[in-house]
């Protein structure tokens, strides 16, 4: 792992896309799943995006930074732990859709943005624009802003690994009927 940090008083000014589509609730499963999310990650509470775009937003609520922070003090904290995971789970959900029942892992990150911690219980929008796939691997980059509409944190080039295709229990996480 290797990367470079750096400190800047101004936070991008950037405008969230508006999805035209229906907000569908999102559910975590807890068995004959692929890739587990324990209650402490499950912050990603609706998603929307259509298969034949490259464009899927979803919304998530901050937990209190204790919340992760188990025995440590989470005083100091500047990456919002729980919200990214959010995120990262909101673009393999994007995948699922887009790619039909894809399951994708983190590969790794050309760049990661923090802008500010968003507030305990804050509703976030996270706004998906995928890249492209080659192969098993998918890039994308993606957006977290606040209520208030500022950035809470930005990716570029982030890329997932497939694990498993055609998968079927992401119905159950999006609350559908499966056919």
């Amino acid at each position: 792992l290797k990367g470079v940090v750096s400190f800047d008083d101004q936070p991008p000014q950037i405008q969230m896309p508006v999805p035209e589509t229906e907000w569908t609730e999102v559910g975590y499963p807890d068995d004959d799943v692929v890739i587990y999310h324990g209650p402490i990650f499950r912050h990603l509470t609706e998603f929307t995006g259509k298969e034949e775009t490259s464009e899927a937003w979803g919304r998530l609520t901050a937990p209190e930074p204790a919340e992760v922070a188990g025995r440590r003090s989470p005083e100091g904290w500047t990456v919002p732990c729980a919200v990214l995971d959010g995120c990262f789970f909101t673009c393999g959900l994007g995948l699922w859709v887009v790619f039909g029942g894809v399951v994708a892992i983190p590969q790794g990150i050309d760049r990661m943005q923090f802008f500010r911690m968003p507030h305990p219980g804050e509703k976030c929008t996270m706004y998906l624009h995928y890249r492209g796939r080659v192969g098993v691997i998918s890039t994308c980059g993606f957006t977290t802003f606040g209520e208030d509409g500022s950035v809470v944190l930005a990716v570029d080039g982030y890329r997932n690994v497939v694990v498993a295709e055609d998968t079927v229990y992401a119905p159950e996480i999006l609350n559908q009927e499966q056919s």
